[in-house]
């Protein structure tokens, strides 16, 4: 059996200006009518069936996930005990 593991909890800093904290990348329709967790979720569901793929977020973000892809089960969102952002090196 496979399961899929999505990360969706940033901040959006890194795609500002469209981006926002309160609505990152992940929630925006950038290419299309589609957002990008919307997008994301229709390519891993031709090979993993929905309850078999899990989302890892904040508190912030999980009404918006469960509005834009609500074919994901709630008991598959694994909510943050804390916002830790992922560093990032720039060169």
């Amino acid at each position: 059996m496979n399961y899929v593991v999505i990360m969706c909890g940033g901040s959006g800093s890194r795609f500002w200006p469209m981006s926002r904290k309160i609505y990152p990348k992940q929630f925006l329709n950038t290419v299309g009518e589609k957002t990008m967790i919307q997008l994301t979720v229709d390519r891993i569901s031709k090979f993993i069936p929905p309850e078999n793929i899990y989302m890892v977020t904040n508190k912030n973000y999980v009404n918006t996930i469960k509005e834009q892809v609500p074919q994901i089960f709630e008991e598959n969102l694994i909510i943050e005990p804390m916002i830790k952002e992922t560093p990032y090196i720039t060169l």
